[in-house]
């Protein structure tokens, strides 16, 4: 009897870890807009991501992430001015679930779905709107595009910025 409890325990720790168990990999995703007068407004996102163990990103669950945005405004004199610092993306899905999702201007390959916002994240300090697409959602995201409203009916979008895993 013993020897089978010993090798019930043994073989316990081998057994695969569940399928949802997490994998955190830093991420670092950088977009730009041209604004007006020479300015430029820099998106930089960083944080982690989680993956499950077949390497596709995990659905959300709580409204936060675990990421954030830094947004900082070059102007064509050179002034640069920091206009969030490490703001925190929350997961749009989670903060809107009945939301129509494709409604966002997103182009094409960043557009959200009628009923599905994965990918899809919000910065809730901006006070029209700033929402940021992390594509492709299967794996890890190799590209970002940002939409910021700049008043209720006014808003810039970025050109498609690049994202990478970062040590």
């Amino acid at each position: 009897m013993k020897g089978i409890l010993l090798s019930l325990a043994w073989f316990s720790d081998l057994s695969p870890a569940p399928a949802n168990a997490a994998i955190a990999q830093t991420l670092s995703c950088e977009a730009f807009i041209l604004a007006d007068h020479g300015t430029t407004l820099i998106y930089q996102i960083a944080g982690q991501i989680d993956l499950d163990k077949a390497g596709q990103q995990m659905r959300p669950i709580e409204a936060e992430s675990q990421l954030s945005m830094t947004l900082k405004k070059h102007s064509s004199n050179g002034q640069v001015q920091t206009l969030l610092n490490r703001t925190v993306l929350k997961h749009f899905e989670v903060l809107a679930p009945d939301a129509d999702y494709s409604s966002l201007p997103f182009t094409d390959g960043f557009s959200g779905l009628p009923n599905d916002g994965a990918g899809l994240y919000s910065v809730t300090a901006s006070r029209y709107g700033l929402y940021a697409s992390l594509r492709p959602f299967q794996g890890i995201p190799t590209h970002v595009q940002i939409v910021h409203y700049l008043s209720a009916e006014r808003f810039v979008r970025s050109t498609p910025g690049i994202c990478r895993i970062s040590s």
